[in-house]
Order: C-alpha cells, then sequence, then structure tokens
C-alpha cells in the first residue's frame, strides 16, 4: 500500500507543475495570437480607411472647392461635390466625409455629407484646433492609427489635403472610416 501512494504522490509532484507550465505556455500563446490578431486587423482597417480617403480626395475639384463661400449650399457647384461625396461615403462605409478649410488659425466646415439636421453648413466653426490639423494644411496625410470607440462609433479618422490646379492645398478632406465591421472580424476571431 505505501508502494501505491508513493507512485501516486511521485505522479502528481511531476504532472502538477507540467500541467500547470503547459497551461501557463497555452495561455501565453493564446495572448500573443490575440494581440497579433488585433494589431493585424488594426492595421487592415487603416489602410482601408487611407483607400477610401484616397478615392474621395479623387472626387473633389479643388478649384471648385476654393471658390465655396458661407451660405452657398444651393449653388451647383456645392451640390455637384456634395453629390459625389454622398456617393463614396454610400459606396465605401464612410461613417462621417467632410472638406475643412482655414482662415488663419481657425478652421471652418466646407462641405458636409451629413444626411441629417446635424450637417454643418459652410463657414461653421470646426470643433478641433488648427495645431491637430496643422500638417494637412501643409500638405501632408495624418491617418489615426487605431479604432477610436468614442460617441460617433468605431471610427478611423484620416485627413487628406485637397488641392487647386496650382498644386496649392485649398483644404482638407476628413474621412472618418466606419470600422466596425474590423472589429466584428477581430471579435470573432479572437473568439
Amino acid at each position: 500500500m505505501k508502494g501505491k501512494t508513493r507512485r501516486l504522490s511521485i505522479r502528481m509532484k511531476i504532472l502538477l507543475p507540467a500541467g500547470t507550465l503547459i497551461m501557463l505556455v497555452c495561455m501565453g500563446l493564446g495572448l500573443v495570437a490575440r494581440q497579433t490578431i488585433h494589431e493585424g486587423m488594426v492595421q487592415m482597417g487603416i489602410e482601408e480607411a487611407q483607400i477610401v480617403a484616397e478615392i474621395a480626395v479623387d472626387m473633389v475639384d479643388g478649384d471648385s472647392l476654393e471658390q465655396l463661400e458661407p451660405g452657398c449650399e444651393d449653388t451647383e457647384e456645392y451640390q455637384k461635390i456634395l453629390t459625389k461625396l454622398r456617393v463614396v461615403q454610400e459606396k465605401y462605409n464612410i461613417a462621417y466625409l467632410y472638406t475643412l478649410y482655414r482662415d488663419g488659425q481657425q478652421i471652418y466646415y466646407g462641405v458636409d455629407t451629413d444626411k441629417s439636421d446635424l450637417q454643418a453648413y459652410v463657414g461653421k466653426k470646426f470643433e478641433y484646433t488648427y495645431e491637430m490639423l496643422e500638417d494637412s494644411f501643409a500638405g501632408q496625410d495624418f491617418v489615426q492609427d487605431y479604432i477610436d470607440n468614442s460617441g460617433y462609433g468605431h471610427v478611423i479618422s484620416v485627413y487628406k489635403p485637397i488641392h487647386n490646379s496650382n498644386g496649392q492645398v485649398v483644404a482638407v478632406l476628413g474621412c472618418d472610416y466606419d470600422a466596425t465591421s474590423v472589429v466584428e472580424r477581430m471579435n470573432f476571431l479572437t473568439r
């Protein structure tokens, strides 16, 4: 009887640490895999956001946009730009799409594709500071490197400069890409 107890005790002494070690290794591998999936999916969402923002910028005529002034919402030029941007917004899963222009250090909305009562009219002040978009008005793209889960849903924001025919930056396109599908795929793969 003593022999059986010893073998069971020795077996348990070996199996318990080995089992614990295997469980910890599996948990570690699971966490690494989850993090890798998360980073890959976010990167994929960022690339999608950049592509759709580029498509939207190509649809905007910088010379026409430069001519817009507050109160011009009923003009043919405004409506033409608005229609093109709304087509891109609906086709490419964009939550919010709008143009911005500046007057010194103040930023204002240009064309906003929002169909609700919250649509910004030309000349309405933009809620963020000039410093945030200074590089975009200097000709550089700004791409948010994470999925923002604020009150606007899961979005990835991209700001791209809009040039006129002389190559001058006349406005910035704001594209808030709807990343809900990316988050859903990420959650599915994580499970």
